[in-house]
């Protein structure tokens, strides 16, 4: 199953690395001589520091709805926490969050940012290159994705094509169509639900447990 697991994040990644720039998953500092010396990286935020933890959080009760997603991705080092032992769940998700992990997902490990920069910066670059986000979504790392936003970084990251049909949710009408194809197929993947009362909510913004989630069942989708 493991072994499954990792051909299927290969092939995944190999399909991004075909339209990705080579120069754009190597940094984005830009050229210069080598007499001086290199720009001193910004430190990872603690709760996205690339390290697996293995103990439960703090804020995270093994009754939270989302408890086992959390869990998985905390073990697989793709999401871990704050110093304090807490996941804060119910937090917005940033741009910068959701693109890390992401790109993690799919293997890779970009740079961080340097003095001056957000320390999301070459991450970013590197998503808004190969499509994932646009240019203004990049330069507002720190605001909060709603789910629309999610969907389309989730699908662009896969790979997965739009698709034409009647999407199930009775408040997304306003959509542009191209959005819309991204949804419905995100749900025909089991990737990406609706809430009960029949509605999207595509202006809500994602929660830090709802990405674990969407995350997890991402990676049980390829095993």
């Amino acid at each position: 199953m493991r072994r499954r697991h990792l051909l299927a994040v290969a092939l995944i990644t190999s399909v991004l690395l075909a339209a990705t720039p080579a120069s754009s998953l190597t940094g984005v500092y830009g050229g210069g001589g080598t007499s001086a010396p290199p720009p001193k990286p910004v430190p990872l935020p603690p709760h996205l520091q690339p390290t697996p933890v293995t103990s439960p959080p703090a804020d995270v009760p093994a009754d939270h709805w989302a408890s086992s997603a959390i869990n998985q991705l905390r073990t697989a080092g793709l999401m871990i926490g704050d110093p304090d032992g807490n996941f804060r769940p119910d937090a917005q998700v940033s741009t910068a969050e959701t693109v890390m992990v992401f790109l993690r997902l799919l293997g890779f490990s970009p740079k961080v940012g340097v003095d001056g920069q957000h320390w999301a910066d070459p991450a970013l670059e590197l998503a808004r290159s190969v499509g994932w986000i646009g240019e203004n979504q990049a330069k507002r790392p720190d605001d909060g994705m709603d789910r629309v936003g999610v969907a389309l970084v989730l699908a662009r990251a896969l790979k997965i094509e739009p698709v034409s049909g009647s999407p199930p949710w009775s408040d997304v009408s306003g959509l542009p169509p191209d959005a819309l194809g991204y949804l419905v197929a995100l749900y025909q993947k089991g990737l990406f639900m609706g809430y009960p009362d029949g509605t999207f909510r595509p202006d809500r913004v994602v929660t830090r447990a709802e990405i674990a989630v969407l995350v997890s069942r991402i990676l049980a989708g390829i095993r």
